[in-house]
């Protein structure tokens, strides 16, 4: 199996086929990974790729195995099935969860800026806008840590 990262800001599509997949079905891709690049902050993650559904929750890591944050992108994909390849398009709003409870919105500001500039069209904003409420509603009814369990 192939992956890929498609995003619109900045342009580009990057091969995760390396991240080792630990559980794949109809439902979800699970991977484990360290990051792209190396970082101080971050040691390693798990990812949860809910690709029906529209959005991939990753668990952060620091070096002692301590959660740092829940990050939800927000997603589209493709599937080549000749090829068995998966592209994750990046839908630009994202939600950083913390086990504290608090929670961040971010990048409405590229959604915006990849609509206007043409990037994407209507259609994906939309789907982008939706597939978030849907993610906040699992946030606030409790079930969204539950999606992170491997």
């Amino acid at each position: 199996m192939k992956m890929f990262r498609k995003r619109f800001i900045p342009n580009e599509t990057i091969d995760i086929s390396k991240d080792e997949v630990l559980e794949r079905n109809d439902e979800r891709i699970v991977t484990r990974w360290l990051p792209i690049h190396p970082r101080d902050d971050v040691y390693c993650g798990m990812s949860f790729v809910y690709y029906k559904e529209g959005y991939k929750i990753s668990k952060f890591y620091d070096k002692d195995g301590k959660l740092l944050y829940y990050y939800c992108d927000i997603i589209d994909y493709d599937y080549d099935e000749k090829d068995d390849a998966y592209t994750f398009i990046d839908l630009l709003v994202d939600v950083k969860f913390y086990p504290t409870g608090k929670v961040e919105y971010l990048d409405f500001d590229e959604l915006q800026r990849a609509y206007d500039e043409k990037m994407i069209d209507g259609k994906m904003l939309l789907k982008a806008i939706s597939t978030l409420n849907k993610v906040a509603e699992k946030i606030y009814n409790g079930s969204f840590e539950s999606l992170c369990t491997y």
